[in-house]
């Protein structure tokens, strides 16, 4: 804060003067760092300027178009404006018309993509080419164009920024980025790209919730079908997350009905085979474990991906608990597809996190099935009794809990 003062006017200077190619860098990181103390001090000590600064850097946006394709400055641009969204909040509403249509522009570049022979070489060599290739087969490889992707990438965790911290100020462009963001599911020249798109699905929905039902509504077809298409084709564990995170947030807004009888069954059977595959992926590491001496980086690597087996199933978990608390008993035809998978993570020789997730499942029954949940206590009452004195703290608390 007592430094504020005295950076603040040089970065402006270089701002408004620094407009020459070779001081392209300069210029994009002095927009950066001005966002970026503004983001330190806070807004109030940033309204002092605030006005000024705003007007700088939406000069310096209108000259955007003028800008080349690989000008530094348009990911610091974009970087910034996201930061002062930070800061100003709603006050930040009245800037989208001028910043919205630049973000659209890069969270739409599509990549240029080519199929040629193996044996040609002169992309491939060409280091300023920005072509990468993997190879098919023996007479094709597959390339693309990465020259974009960067800002490509940038554009739609800004979006995402924008939609989280304006909520109902984002209403105006939400529909937009929806019809964007909805394909950028399986968008798999980028993981950043699909994980965005994953994220922003619950944050447009919600900005429009309580002012506009029928976009709403509008929105959730053209989201729903693909969500489901994009979860089960996903490669990325971690993204696969992700993905489940968002379609429990969106199943919490839209509620009971949010899916077709055959979307519904799309569902129970990928939580069946996240499941399964879990299962398989954990007995192969044991009986691995038992048959090898494991070194310690394959020891490693092990425990990465355990843990992020283990937090896909806790997405199954969250699925199940907002299932739950938005249809209640109207959930169990699909419920008791999945009963013989969560009844066998609830078994004592099941690791923790099993049993832990199993039981928060079965406590969701009892609470937001309850007229029912009798005809399931063969299933798992013991287990919770016999857990209630389990030696893992989670375990316990969720067995208190039922």
């Amino acid at each position: 804060m007592p430094y504020y003062d005295q950076f603040m006017p040089s970065l402006k200077f270089i701002v408004q003067n620094a407009k020459s190619k070779d001081l392209r860098l300069l210029r994009g990181k002095a927009i950066e760092c001005i966002s970026l103390v503004g983001l330190a001090v806070g807004k109030e000590k940033f309204m002092e300027d605030a006005s000024e600064i705003m007007a700088i850097l939406l000069k310096a946006q209108t000259e955007q178009d003028e800008f080349e394709p690989d000008d530094p400055q348009i990911a610091y641009m974009m970087s910034s404006w996201a930061r002062m969204c930070k800061i100003l909040q709603q006050d930040f509403v009245k800037f989208l018309p001028v910043v919205m249509n630049p973000l659209m522009k890069a969270a739409s570049h599509s990549p240029e993509l080519a199929i040629i022979p193996s044996t040609e070489e002169a992309l491939e060599n060409d280091e300023d080419s920005g072509w990468e290739f993997i190879t098919l087969s023996d007479k094709q490889k597959f390339g693309i164009k990465t020259a974009g992707l960067e800002e490509k990438a940038t554009a739609c965790q800004m979006l995402v920024i924008y939609a989280r911290d304006l909520k109902e100020g984002f209403s105006p462009y939400a529909e937009q980025v929806c019809k964007l963001m909805v394909p950028h599911l399986k968008f798999l020249f980028h993981e950043m790209v699909r994980a965005c798109a994953a994220e922003s699905l619950p944050l447009l929905l919600e900005s429009v919730r309580d002012s506009d039902l029928a976009l709403l509504n509008r929105m959730w077809d053209m989201m729903r079908i693909h969500l489901l298409e994009a979860v089960n084709i996903e490669p990325d564990e971690g993204i696969h997350a992700m993905m489940l995170e968002s379609l429990c947030k969106c199943v919490d807004i839209m509620g009971i009905n949010c899916f077709t009888t055959d979307q519904y069954q799309s569902l129970v059977t990928h939580l069946q085979d996240t499941m399964r595959t879990y299962v398989e992926k954990t007995k192969e590491r044991i009986n691995k474990r038992n048959e090898e001496d494991i070194d310690e980086e394959t020891e490693d690597s092990w425990l990465e991906d355990s843990d992020s087996e283990e937090n896909i199933l806790s997405k199954v978990s969250d699925i199940m608990h907002s299932l739950f608390s938005t249809h209640g008993s109207s959930l169990l035809p699909f419920f008791n597809q999945l009963l013989p998978s969560f009844s066998a993570m609830l078994g004592p020789d099941r690791p923790k996190c099993e049993r832990q997730w199993a039981i928060c499942i079965f406590d969701d029954l009892v609470e937001f099935a309850s007229e029912e949940c009798h005809l399931y206590k063969d299933s798992f009452l013991s287990h919770i009794q016999t857990y209630v004195n389990d030696p893992e703290p989670e375990v316990r608390q969720a067995a208190a809990y039922g």
